[in-house]
């Protein structure tokens, strides 16, 4: 992915960093009542928008299943970042436009990056193809990236020398970067994302003797401090993305786990789906366990969200379940006023579309089933911003 040049990943990686889970009760995130999980180091996030030479970008940041491990007493895994045509594409480590970071995500939101690696993805990110100029190399930096926006105050700025090495040659890269701007609201691909914080990121590098030099990145993000990085952009670069969807299925592998998702229907992207086959494509999910399922559906469009009534169930039809549609578990459609999942929200007026079902499929004929919650929306109804959560009790393995 990035190689020598990639601090417009790393700093865009670890932006969308903040961490740990809000747990209640037992160790267990409250499905009813707790609002969407903060960002943690399996949150998968998708972003629409602009970049260089493409008008409809489509970037995907999750990270790599398997790669756990040990560094300098950190838990890191390796993040993979790339360009796909479609959002329902599948990343590919083997793309021209993608790359790795090998990165910590700790529980207090600091980001602490050790390695890169990459084929294309900051020439397609910038524009700039020449950068991209050592193939599939991955680059240990020479002191780990450590940055945490949750501490930093609003006016502050700091700056850092990151040195990467790569055929013999250092590449010294000078990063500064800061909060500008509290409470921001940005008008995301998914609606208005409100309390943000506006972020600016100016990196430039020299290369003796390569004519490279100069500004790599100048540039604005929106850090959430829950969602993480909502939004970059970059107006003379032609750059501007926004978070379009965001997904986290946990890491628990026995016992009580909870997976979500919150993802905008369109009139090309019309189909919603949870499913708790997908954490781990297995059926795994305990039938005889009652699972907690809980949906908000709020209009992406402001304007909208505070005047529509709820979406005629012809338009926008809900399902709970279990995947194959062998279990449909009957639910009502309850507004209100106030937002589960984005307490930030509130006090804006906008209308939200609940409904909530705690059920097993004890007659299921076999054990190892997967819970599913899904929304298909006719092309013709305004954008729809659709949130969904399931907890639920995975099976020990070889039980099913």
């Amino acid at each position: 992915m990035m190689r020598k040049t990639t601090i417009g990943f790393v700093i865009m990686a670890a932006m969308i960093a903040a961490c740990s889970k809000d747990e209640e009760g037992e160790g267990h995130l409250d499905v009813e009542k707790a609002p969407f999980q903060k960002w943690d180091a399996n949150t998968a996030t998708v972003f629409e928008g602009t970049v260089p030479g493409n008008s409809e970008a489509v970037l995907k940041l999750e990270k790599i299943p398997g790669t756990e491990k040990e560094i300098d007493g950190r838990t890191t895994n390796e993040y993979l970042g790339g360009f796909v045509t479609a959002k329902s594409d599948e990343l590919s480590t083997g793309s021209d436009n993608s790359g790795k970071v090998t990165a910590a995500v700790e529980p207090d939101g600091t980001i602490y990056i050790t390695t890169l690696e990459g084929t294309g993805f900051i020439g397609t990110l910038t524009g700039l193809p020449a950068l991209d100029i050592w193939p599939g190399e991955e680059i240990e930096l020479a002191e780990p990236v450590v940055i945490n926006m949750d501490e930093m105050t609003t006016g502050e700025t700091r700056s850092a020398t990151i040195e990467l090495s790569a055929l013999g040659q250092t590449i010294p890269v000078e990063v500064t970067y800061g909060p500008v701007e509290d409470d921001v609201t940005l008008m995301s691909k998914m609606g208005p994302i409100m309390g943000c914080r506006k972020f600016e990121v100016e990196g430039t590098f020299e290369m003796s003797g390569l004519p490279l030099s100069g500004t790599l990145i100048n540039g604005a993000g929106y850090y959430h401090p829950t969602l993480g990085l909502v939004g970059w952009e970059a107006p003379d670069m032609g750059i501007g993305l926004s978070m379009s969807g965001s997904a986290n299925y946990g890491d628990v592998t026995e016992g009580f786990n909870v997976i979500e998702m919150t993802d905008i229907l369109t009139a090309t992207n019309t189909l919603f789906s949870l499913h708790t086959y997908d954490r781990a494509e297995k059926w795994d999910a305990d039938k005889d366990t009652h699972a907690k399922m809980l949906l908000e559906m709020r209009f992406a469009d402001p304007d909208v969200a505070t005047t529509h009534d709820a979406p005629d169930p012809l338009m926008a039809s809900v399902t709970f379940g279990t995947m194959g549609g062998l279990y449909y578990f009957p639910h009502e459609l309850v507004e209100s006023p106030v937002s589960i999942f984005f307490p930030e929200e509130n006090g804006n007026n906008f209308r939200y579309f609940y409904a909530f079902v705690d059920q097993a499929a004890k007659n299921q004929d076999k054990q190892g089933i997967s819970y599913s919650i899904s929304v298909d929306k006719d092309p013709t109804l305004p954008d729809l911003r659709v949130t969904a959560r399931i907890g639920y009790t995975i099976l020990p393995e070889g039980s099913y």
